[in-house]
């Protein structure tokens, strides 16, 4: 009897310590969306970006969808990042989606290229 209560005692510690046992978190998991900061408005032509939380990637680092749309009556939006360099803009609605690295900045990725973005504008035509 005494055996099977130890061997019991042990199973139940090894589950429970195997159940709370948690991988630790990607630095890549931890940016927050505000620090990718959506700039309002800023007169005619220009529109406050909007973002979206979507799925983190397999690696367990955060992403968000920055989407620049074009009131009614215009025809095409555009993104910028840091207010120098270009994103995309072909379409009405445009869709940037950013990645937090392991240093903690959103960075945005195409054909190689990579930014690191600290602010998005939305301009229209």
């Amino acid at each position: 009897m005494n055996v099977l209560h130890f061997t019991l005692f042990f199973a139940t510690v090894g589950v429970m310590s195997a159940a709370t046992t948690k991988k630790p978190v990607p630095a890549c998991a931890k940016c927050l969306p505000r620090t990718a900061v959506l700039m309002a408005a800023s007169g005619p032509g220009t529109v406050k970006p909007t973002n979206k939380v979507v799925a983190n990637t397999a690696a367990g680092c955060k992403r968000i969808n920055v989407i620049c749309t074009a009131p009614a009556g215009a025809t095409k939006a555009s993104m910028e990042f840091n207010r120098r360099y270009g994103g995309p803009y072909e379409g009405k609605v445009v869709t940037a989606t950013l990645t937090c690295d392991a240093q903690q900045k959103w960075r945005y990725s195409k054909d190689g290229a990579i930014i690191i973005v600290n602010s998005v504008n939305c301009m229209y035509v």
